[in-house]
């Protein structure tokens, strides 16, 4: 139980920095923006964000694959299963191998 509130948490505090580094890079490339912002590079923002996301995805899906054994080890298995399959996409869609 603790390991899921720990994956629910690390989930929250990752999206709520995603926003805030998405909400950056919309001040920053907002064609009124103050002339200041133009000196601010994009790179470090769009960084965070996309750590931010893929780290809140996968704590998500840690947290759902861990919820289902606390119910049975049936359901466990099936949680586990789901959250390892939608895992496996999200690095596929993440991840760039050049």
């Amino acid at each position: 139980m603790t390991v899921t509130i720990g994956f629910a948490v690390a989930s929250s505090v990752s999206f709520i920095v995603t926003v805030v580094a998405a909400t950056m890079l919309t001040a920053i490339y907002h064609p009124a923006a103050p002339k200041f912002m133009a000196a601010v590079t994009a790179s470090q923002p769009r960084a965070i964000m996309s750590l931010g996301f893929t780290v809140g995805s996968l704590s998500l899906l840690a947290s759902l694959g861990c919820s289902g054994w606390t119910r049975s080890r049936a359901i466990g298995w099936i949680t586990s299963s789901a959250a390892l399959a939608g895992a496996a996409l999200i690095i596929s869609m993440t991840v760039q191998v050049r």
